[in-house]
């Protein structure tokens, strides 16, 4: 059950976004959590985190000065949701501190009508020929032991669908790889953005949008499964450190080019 829950740190003073690297909401995560529920999060389930995170304070101005931390946490088993709630609510510690600021963490998490789904009602999606994906936070891959910052459809699909299949334990029935070529990119807007990781150095990452285009693709059930895969990206986030706050997406169906005329026309 992919579901996702918003925390909110407020600041006694306000201090400048570069104080809040992608390590550090790593960190401030487990921070907020009970130490026996943190340990459930540091599992390896086939080289893939059960868990992504998301700030949008992360990605603004560093030196745009904030006074709030949102966190945006995004599940990808049934049992974790009740977990973290409980941990963070009955957890001791209520102070937090980054770079010197005295942090307090607001008692009432935000949870949307849609941030909780199934797998089983993911199932029921339909296919669609255009797909949307905006990258909302920077997003890169791996391929040769190097970062590729693009979304070239068989690195996105292959690894969404990896991880839809570890944590859903659902195959499809149709072989996906006979299709990824088939993919079409219908369109981008795309630009290259430097992370620095206080370990890990720095990576070449990319934000913006791109469509995809599933029109040449005969079998419908493949289709299906490109969009079922789409949906879950709103959910698990897509390419590498999605455990600190990298490759947040939104994914939806593209209107048809010849609705799109029509409403530019009315």
């Amino acid at each position: 059950m992919p579901a996702k829950v918003r925390f909110v740190l407020n600041a006694e003073k306000p201090f400048k976004v570069k104080e809040l690297t992608p390590d550090r909401l790593h960190g401030l995560f487990f921070s907020l959590l009970q130490p026996e529920v943190a340990d459930v999060f540091h599992q390896d389930y086939k080289g893939f985190k059960v868990f992504s995170l998301f700030s949008p304070q992360l990605w603004k101005d560093p030196e745009e000065e904030i006074n709030r931390i949102l966190i945006e946490v995004s599940l990808l088993k049934d049992d974790l949701l009740p977990k973290v709630l409980s941990s963070y609510l009955l957890s001791e510690k209520k102070e937090f501190h980054l770079g010197g600021v005295k942090l307090t963490k607001s008692l009432k998490p935000l949870i949307n009508d849609d941030d909780i789904v199934t797998y089983e009602s993911l199932m029921n999606t339909q296919p669609t020929t255009k797909r949307f994906f905006k990258f909302i936070a920077p997003t890169t891959f791996r391929r040769n032991r190097i970062d590729f910052p693009f979304p070239e459809p068989e690195i996105l699909f292959k690894s969404l669908l990896k991880r839809w299949i570890v944590f859903s334990g659902i195959k499809p029935e149709v072989d996906l790889r006979k299709f990824y070529q088939q993919v079409e990119i219908a369109k981008y807007k795309l630009h290259t953005r430097k992370v620095e990781l206080s370990s890990l150095g720095k990576l070449t990452t990319f934000v913006g949008v791109i469509t995809y285009h599933f029109g040449d693709i005969e079998d419908q059930e493949a289709v299906r499964w490109f969009s079922i895969l789409s949906n879950f990206a709103n959910f698990s986030g897509v390419g590498r450190k999605t455990a600190m706050g990298l490759g947040k997406v939104k994914s939806f169906p593209e209107k048809e080019e010849k609705e799109q005329k029509e409403t530019t026309n009315g």
